[in-house]
């Protein structure tokens, strides 16, 4: 891992980090409160001027696993949430998954993960609202082909925890 210092340009340098550490899965690299965020060759790992630190330990063993399925390197990706404090990588959740299937939520102030199993194609925080984009066409069951783009509700209502809402008609026939 090398470091990367300077103003301008011009005057940009780089130096040897850490020789130990390595990235394993680029696109999970994101900064969030003054650390980069990503996973890595060891894991989870949180990359600051003062070093680097292991923060995936409780879920070790989950990762590993996922880390063995194809493409996993390059279909994992990360999205800081820096409002909430909450690092979100989105990994496959099983072996036959082309794009994400589940998210690990890190929290750095509790220092706790939790995980949201949902397809998430795509994801990024736009003006401190989360949006995750479902990617139907390679999924089966999207019998429409079209794709969604599901943004987090901020009512401060109950309606902020429901899953996606539809429309729907209910014919009953019969007793």
């Amino acid at each position: 891992m090398y470091r990367v210092i300077g103003e301008t340009a011009d005057n940009l340098r780089q130096s040897l980090f850490d020789n130990t550490t390595g990235i394993y899965a680029a696109e999970s690299a994101r900064a969030m409160n003054n650390r980069i965020y990503m996973y890595g060759d060891q894991g989870v790992l949180a990359v600051s001027d003062n070093g680097i630190e292991l923060v995936s330990g409780p879920i070790e063993d989950i990762l590993q696993e996922k880390q063995s399925y194809p493409d996993f390197s390059t279909i994992t990706y990360g999205i800081s949430y820096e409002q909430y404090r909450k690092y979100i990588l989105l990994v496959q959740d099983s072996p036959s998954d082309t794009y994400p299937t589940a998210a690990f939520i890190y929290d750095i102030f509790t220092e706790k993960w939790t995980k949201w199993t949902f397809k998430a194609a795509c994801g990024t925080v736009l003006n401190d609202v989360l949006c995750l984009g479902s990617n139907p066409l390679t999924d089966p069951a999207a019998v429409t082909k079209r794709g969604f783009i599901f943004k987090e509700r901020k009512d401060l209502a109950t309606s902020d925890f429901s899953d996606e809402e539809f429309t729907a008609t209910i014919i009953v026939t019969g007793k």
